[in-house]
C-alpha cells in the first residue's frame, strides 16, 4: 500500500517547487517538506520508468556530509558496510545498527576526495545525524546536514544514460551501483550516482541547490525527444515494491534486525567489529532468523492493507508491511514478514482483506526482473 500523507503548513520546498506548481502537481507531506506526490496520473508516471524514462525531484532527501582526518575511520567502526576500503568516486548501501543489532537508519554512502556523503530518508536524517553524534569523542569528525543546500534530481528508466549523455555531451560512463563521477554543468558541479532502486537503469545527480532548476529545465527542454515525464513520490513508492526494497519506517525499524529485513547488501561480515556487528554475525553464521520480509504475489483484484495479517488457514503468521495493484504486472503484490517455515517461494498462504482472507504465494523479491543489465 502506498502511503500518503497529509499536507501541513509551514513547510520545506523545493527548489522546483514553483515547477511542480505549474505541472498542476499534488502535494503532500514528507517529513516536513511539501513534494509532489502524483502530477494526476501516478500509474502513467510509474509505467514512463518502465518504458522510458522518468524524472524526480528527490531534493527533500537528508544530506549528511561528513569531514574531519577521522572521517573514513570513525564511519568505519560505526556503519554496518566497508567504508575503509572505499575510494573516491565509489560507494555502496549501508546501515547504522544498535547494539542488539536493531536497525536504527538505512542509506547509501558515497566517498568523495574530502568528504563522504550520506544520502537518508528525509524522515530519518536528523535521527542519523544524532545517533552518530553520540560516538564522537575524541574524533576529529564533523557531521553536518546539507540537505538545504543540495538539490538531488533522479533520471530513472531505460532511456536515461541516453538522456543524461546528452545534457553532459558525453556518454555516461559504465558504473557500478553507487559509484559515481562529477561533471560540470552550466557552472556547476553535479555529482552523478549510478543507481537501481526503481529495477531500472538511473542516476542520482546531486547539485548545488542553485543549480537545481536548471538541471531540470535542460533534461525536460533539451531532452525531449526522450519523452521525458515528472514523477512523484506515489510513483516512485510503487517502483520500488515492485522492486522489493524496504523503505524505513513503513516495512521497517528498530524492531527488526538487518537479516531479518533482508538487507543482506547492507552487510559487510568480513570488515570486522562495527555497532551489532556480533548479532548479525551470530544470525548469519551460527543461526537463522525467526521472520523474514518476503514478496507475495495475492489472489484476486485487490491489495491488502498494511499490517493485514498473514494466515496458514487458521494460524497467524505474519502480516503485511507494504502492497500495491501492480502497474507492470496488473495484479496485487505484497511484501510482510512471515515464520521462517513459510519463507521459500511457493509457500502458500492467506492474506487479510476487507474482513476476509484471500489466498497469496510466496515469490522470490523483486517480484520481476526489470532491468536489462
Amino acid at each position: 500500500m502506498i502511503v500518503i500523507f497529509e499536507v501541513v503548513i509551514d513547510m520545506k520546498t523545493s527548489p522546483l517547487h514553483n515547477i511542480h506548481t505549474a505541472l498542476r502537481a499534488n502535494f503532500a507531506d514528507y517529513a516536513g517538506w511539501e513534494m509532489p506526490l502524483s502530477y494526476g496520473n501516478p500509474v502513467a508516471e510509474h509505467l514512463s520508468v518502465r518504458s522510458g524514462v522518468g524524472i524526480l525531484d528527490l531534493s527533500h532527501r537528508g544530506k549528511i556530509k561528513a569531514t574531519g582526518r577521522d572521517r573514513v575511520k570513525f564511519l568505519h567502526n560505526l556503519v554496518s558496510n566497508e567504508v575503509n576500503d572505499l575510494k573516491p568516486g565509489e560507494g555502496n548501501y549501508s546501515a547504522l545498527l544498535n547494539s542488539r543489532g536493531r536497525l536504527l537508519a538505512d542509506f547509501r554512502l558515497y566517498m568523495m576526495e574530502d568528504y563522504v556523503l550520506l544520502d537518508v530518508d528525509a524522515e530519518n536524517s536528523p535521527k542519523l545525524v544524532k545517533e552518530l553524534t553520540r560516538y564522537i569523542i575524541v574524533n576529529q569528525v564533523k557531521l553536518e546536514d546539507v540537505s538545504d543546500s543540495l538539490g538531488l534530481v533522479s533520471v530513472q528508466g531505460p532511456k536515461s544514460s541516453e538522456l543524461l549523455g546528452l545534457i553532459l555531451g558525453e556518454r555516461m560512463p559504465d558504473l557500478a551501483e553507487y559509484h559515481h563521477v562529477r561533471r560540470g554543468f552550466d557552472g556547476f558541479e553535479l555529482t552523478v550516482v549510478k543507481t537501481g532502486y526503481t529495477g531500472e537503469i538511473g542516476y542520482d545527480i546531486f547539485t548545488p541547490v542553485e543549480g537545481t532548476l536548471p538541471l531540470w529545465n535542460a533534461l525536460f527542454e533539451k531532452g525531449k525527444g526522450y519523452g521525458p515525464t515528472p514523477v512523484g513520490l506515489a510513483g516512485l513508492d510503487s517502483l520500488r515494491i515492485e522492486t522489493g526494497l524496504p523503505r524505513y519506517g513503513v516495512d521497517m525499524d528498530e524492531n527488526y534486525i538487518a537479516s531479518e529485513a533482508g538487507l543482506e547488501k547492507a552487510i559487510s561480515y568480513s570488515k570486522g567489529c562495527f555497532v551489532g556487528q556480533e548479532v548479525v554475525g551470530r544470525v548469519k553464521f551460527r543461526g537463522h532468523v525467526n521472520r523474514l520480509l518476503v514478496g507475495m504475489q495475492v489472489d484476486g483484484d485487490a491489495a491488502p492493507a498494511k499490517g493485514a495479517k498473514i494466515y496458514d488457514g487458521d494460524q497467524e503468521i505474519g502480516h503485511v508491511t507494504s502492497s500495491l495493484l501492480s502497474p507492470s504486472l496488473k495484479r496485487p503484490l505484497a511484501m510482510g514478514y512471515v515464520r521462517r517455515e513459510f519463507i521459500e517461494p511457493g509457500s502458500k498462504v492467506s492474506v487479510e482483506i476487507d474482513g476476509g482472507r484471500v489466498s497469496a504465494e510466496v515469490v522470490e523479491l523483486p517480484f520481476c526482473d526489470y532491468s536489462p543489465e
